[in-house]
C-alpha cells in the first residue's frame, strides 16, 4: 500500500485517512519504508491549468468534450493507459461478405457483382471474421499514484504534445498570469 505522509518537526505525521488506519492495525514496532520524493501539488495544479488552456484552444465542435476527456486521451496518447483486449468473432451471409469486399475494390464492382448473382441469398460463408476491439483505459497520474520522475516525465511529454498539436505552452500560462496580476 502507498500512503503520503508529511514531515512535521522532522517526524513522518500520515497525511490520509487509510494511512493512519493501516497504522493503527499494525501489531509490530517496526514498518519498512521506502523513501521516495513526493511530486509537488504547484506542479499538478500547473498541469491541469495547461491542459485547461489547450482545452480552450480546441475548434468548436472538437470530439473532445470537456478537459477530463481531453486529460484521458492525452493519457492515453502518450501510454499512460492500460489496453484492453477483445476478440469478435461474427458469420456473415455471403451477400454482405462480397458487398464489402467490393467496396475495397471498387474496379472489379461488375465481378463482384456477377459471382453475387451466383450465389443464393440465404448462404452463409463457413469463413469467420475476427475483429478485434481495443479499449484503453488511462491511468492514474494522482499524488499518490507517480512519483516525483515519473510524473516529470510524463508532464514534459504532455507539454511537448500539447506545443506540437495545438501551440500551447507552459510558458504561455506564465505570461498570461503576469498580465493578470499587471505586469509583476
Amino acid at each position: 500500500m502507498k500512503s503520503l505522509f508529511r514531515i512535521a518537526d522532522g517526524t513522518l505525521v500520515p497525511d490520509e485517512d487509510r494511512a493512519i488506519a493501516w497504522l493503527r492495525r499494525q501489531k509490530t514496532e517496526f514498518v519498512q519504508v521506502e523513501h521516495t520524493g513526493v511530486r509537488s501539488p504547484q506542479q499538478l495544479k500547473l498541469y491541469w491549468k495547461l491542459l485547461n488552456k489547450a482545452f480552450d484552444t480546441l475548434p468548436e465542435g472538437s470530439a473532445i468534450a470537456t478537459v477530463e476527456h481531453l486529460h484521458a486521451r492525452l493519457k492515453c496518447s502518450l501510454g499512460y493507459c492500460t489496453e484492453i483486449r477483445k476478440s469478435n468473432r461474427s458469420t456473415m451471409k455471403a451477400h454482405d461478405l462480397i458487398d464489402m469486399v467490393s467496396l475495397l475494390f471498387p474496379a472489379r464492382m461488375a465481378e463482384f457483382s456477377a459471382l453475387k448473382n451466383e450465389i443464393q441469398p440465404t448462404f452463409k460463408v463457413k469463413t469467420q471474421m475476427v475483429t478485434e476491439t481495443i479499449i484503453q483505459v488511462p491511468e492514474s497520474i494522482g499524488l499518490g499514484n507517480m512519483d516525483h520522475d515519473e510524473f516529470n516525465k510524463f508532464f514534459d511529454a504532455a507539454q511537448k504534445l500539447l506545443a506540437d498539436t495545438l501551440g500551447v505552452t507552459v510558458d504561455e500560462l506564465e505570461t498570461d498570469e503576469e498580465r493578470m496580476l499587471g505586469g509583476i
